[in-house]
């Protein structure tokens, strides 16, 4: 037979499920700053993959990065959206320019020093 259980330890056990229902709620809300994050882990994962694949040590072309930024669900609606600067900044006349590790985080407002921080 089971032992009665008490409102105290009803109160405990709702208090860890609701406690941990809050924590998992608030890991899953995009905040703005979270998001940013998200997109530029995002597009700098990007880039990593495109310069193993050209096998080059510091940049990838400007228009395969655009056109792989663009294929991401995410980077490409915070382009649309709220990334219009950092577009620009990656944008050029010739696509074949030369984009740096240190250029796509300028274009997306951050110090490159930074993801070695992260």
């Amino acid at each position: 037979e089971l032992p009665p259980v008490t409102a105290e330890k009803d109160a405990a056990v709702a208090g860890q499920a609701d406690g941990g229902d809050a924590a998992m709620a608030s890991e899953t809300e995009e905040t703005p700053e979270r998001k940013d994050a998200a997109v530029v882990a995002a597009a700098v994962a990007i880039f990593e993959r495109l310069q193993a694949e050209n096998e080059s040590a510091e940049e990838v072309s400007q228009g395969r990065l655009l056109t792989a930024l663009h294929a991401d669900p995410l980077v490409s609606e915070y382009l649309e959206n709220e990334g219009q600067a950092a577009l620009a900044a990656l944008q050029s006349e010739d696509e074949s320019s030369p984009v740096s590790l240190r250029q796509l985080c300028g274009a997306f407002g951050i110090d490159a020093a930074q993801l070695s921080e992260a």
